[in-house]
């Protein structure tokens, strides 16, 4: 199966979208982990950290890459769909 010169383009597009995505989820989601699993354990500065620091917007970027890295699967589906049934038409 040749993918087109047009179906291409968005495929590249997206797949590059994807490999944006999983990057920021990774460190995100880690930063996370570490930060909920030393903050009430370690006794030099994440107890006194822990009042100033506001975990809303790390949670922020987990959540828009989830969505982002969703949205990329699903149209990378409808765009390999898409050209599978372009190619039936054309036969």
């Amino acid at each position: 199966m040749a993918l087109r010169p047009i179906t291409r383009s968005p495929l590249l597009l997206l797949t590059l979208s994807v490999c944006l995505a999983l990057p920021i989820l990774a460190i995100s989601t880690h930063i996370l982990s570490i930060y909920r699993s030393e903050h009430a354990t370690n006794p030099w500065w994440l107890p006194i950290w822990h009042a100033h620091f506001n975990t809303h917007g790390i949670i922020a970027v987990i959540i828009t890459s989830c969505i982002i890295f969703a949205f990329d699967i699903v149209s990378i589906g409808l765009v390999v769909m898409g050209n599978k049934t372009d190619d039936k038409v054309s036969d």
